[in-house]
């Protein structure tokens, strides 16, 4: 996770890199994840989508912004895969 002295994860360089993140295990981090990718560079209003329980009757979907994400998904567990990027905003339905 960022700011975890043992991490090996650039997340500055992933901020500006641009392009789709999709994290699988970080929504438990998601907070810090969050956090480190705008303080990297990536726009606070970066599409984010949550996927809970993917392709399972129960699948849920949370989709918001880097800003809003760690407070929209308080409640996600795993588990869940984390996609960051402008390519949510391709999904079925838009942003909302």
């Amino acid at each position: 996770p960022p700011g975890d002295p043992a991490s090996t994860v650039d997340w500055g360089s992933l901020a500006r890199v641009g392009g789709t993140l999709v994290l699988l295990m970080a929504v438990g981090r998601l907070p810090a994840v969050c956090a480190a990718l705008v303080a990297g560079g990536r726009g606070a209003d970066t599409p984010v989508a949550v996927v809970q329980d993917a392709t399972l009757p129960t699948q849920t979907t949370i989709v918001t912004t880097l800003a809003r994400a760690a407070e929209d998904a308080a409640g996600a567990r795993a588990p869940a895969v984390v996609v960051v990027g402008e390519v949510v905003a391709l999904r079925r339905g838009g942003l909302g």
